[in-house]
């Protein structure tokens, strides 16, 4: 009967807000809890910030994944035209420049809700689960790895070399308080992206947020968050 209630449960949670509403009661200072609420704080942040599409898959069998779904990179392209508007001299400017190298960029994400910092290791072994998701989805390209903490710490020297240095298209997130506080790729992945990052504004009283730019235009994520429900 326990089971059959688990399963249940499972069925209603899809995102955070039905995390919160049907996770039952649960000690919210426990490990486990704590760190499936950072899974789905981070599944939140990356789907309405980036417009990534995920869907949650931690468990036993996961492989050291916790989130994976796709980040449809084209789609967000248009919705420069609205810029063109405002500024007619770029027009052939954003025509003319390079797209991304893909249409769609499949996402795995880790997700470590840890005060201590990220590590060399822990950046290892998300190399190491990007590498066993290729090989089982027989994907031979096109794939960012994602590492979300929730540490405010700065990254090691060491962390940032092996990051950077790594052949596998990788990214760093930094999610605090349900928002994106930062968001680093490494070379293999800007190659993919081919002109699509992620910057920080900050506001008066100094809080961060993050813009999705296109070749130095800010991207509307609005009207990408829209489609996501379709």
């Amino acid at each position: 009967m326990r089971n059959a209630l688990n399963r249940t449960k499972s069925t209603l949670i899809h995102d955070l807000k039905s995390f919160l509403q049907h996770s039952g009661p649960s000690d919210p200072t426990s490990t486990v809890y704590r760190g499936t609420l950072f899974e789905w704080q981070t599944h939140e942040v990356l789907e309405k910030t980036l417009g990534m599409r995920l869907r949650r898959v931690g468990g036993k069998s996961d492989g050291g994944i916790d989130l994976r779904g796709t980040w449809p990179l084209l789609h967000k392209l248009p919705s420069l035209v609205g810029l063109d508007k405002n500024y007619p001299h770029r027009e052939n400017g954003i025509k003319n420049r390079s797209t991304p190298t893909i249409t769609t960029a499949n996402i795995i994400v880790q997700c470590k809700n840890t005060k201590a910092g990220c590590t060399p290791d822990q950046v290892r072994g998300l190399v190491g689960s990007a590498g066993i998701f290729d090989h089982l989805e027989g994907k031979n390209e096109g794939t960012i790895a994602i590492l979300a903490t929730s540490s405010s710490k700065r990254y090691t020297s060491d962390t940032i070399s092996y990051f950077m240095d790594s052949n596998m298209p990788l990214a760093l997130a930094r999610i605090c308080h349900i928002q994106l506080d930062s968001l680093l790729f490494n070379p293999a992945a800007e190659s993919l992206l081919n002109g699509l990052s992620v910057t920080t504004q900050y506001d008066a009283h100094g809080h961060p947020t993050p813009i999705l730019m296109y070749n130095g235009y800010i991207i509307d994520n609005n009207s990408n968050n829209e489609n996501n429900n379709l």
